[in-house]
């Protein structure tokens, strides 16, 4: 909701158009900083419990994949948090002129949703839970901490690597061949997303196979509780 906000106020969503747009929507910018914290997974969100028990499930189970793709999910969403966010406390190169000036209860809601979603993590959830958790001591703890930051600086390593930032080794030919390789990976991302989008373009332009996909989705669901 917060970057729909952002979205409508500028009339783009194009990430190195975001200059100055702190300035003019802060408590949009706030949201979407807060709400991208509690997708990370860390604590004290409530994502961070679902984390918490998957990765628990995952060393059960001896199934260290699953480690890595949650792990890697949340240095990826960090990365895209970093970006935005960077790009939207940057100064300006011009006037940010709003195309539609979002009012202001709509975004009070949206920091309100994103505050809760960050401090769910603070609700006893354990009597409730079918499986005992392993809970961390405190928000302070050396294992807390380390789940906070190995997402964020994985966040920032993939930020800096998959974005062409200006460097002063940009002209070493060492520097240029390492980046050509994280370069052709942005690249293949982006236009992964490319199809992403015309995908979503077409099930937006055919409510039938929109249909389609959801019972198809619901199916799946189906079986896999009949297999389970």
């Amino acid at each position: 909701m917060a970057a729909g906000s952002i979205y409508a106020g500028l009339g783009h969503d194009r990430i190195a158009g975001l200059g100055g747009i702190a300035r003019v929507l802060p408590l949009s910018v706030l949201a979407f900083a807060i709400a991208g914290i509690a997708l990370m997974g860390v604590q004290p969100s409530g994502a961070s419990l679902a984390k918490d028990l998957l990765l628990q499930a995952a060393t059960e189970r001896e199934q260290w994949w699953w480690a890595v793709v949650l792990q890697a999910s949340g240095a990826f969403t960090a990365s895209y948090v970093v970006l935005v966010l960077a790009h939207a406390l940057a100064p300006p190169d011009k006037s940010v002129v709003l195309t539609d000036p979002a009012p202001r209860l709509p975004d009070v809601a949206v920091l309100v949703l994103a505050l809760c979603s960050l401090l769910l993590g603070l609700v006893p959830w354990e009597p409730f839970l079918p499986v005992q958790r392993i809970s961390p001591s405190g928000l302070l703890d050396l294992e807390t901490l380390s789940k906070f930051l190995l997402p964020l600086l994985g966040g920032v390593v993939l930020a800096i690597l998959l974005r062409p930032w200006p460097h002063p080794l940009a002209s070493s030919v060492r520097w240029r061949l390492a980046i050509g390789v994280f370069d052709s990976f942005r690249r293949g991302c982006c236009a992964f997303g490319g199809y992403v989008e015309r995908g979503n373009g077409v099930l937006c332009e055919w409510p039938a196979a929109s249909i389609c996909l959801l019972m198809l989705a619901l199916l799946f669901g189906v079986l896999m509780l009949v297999a389970a």
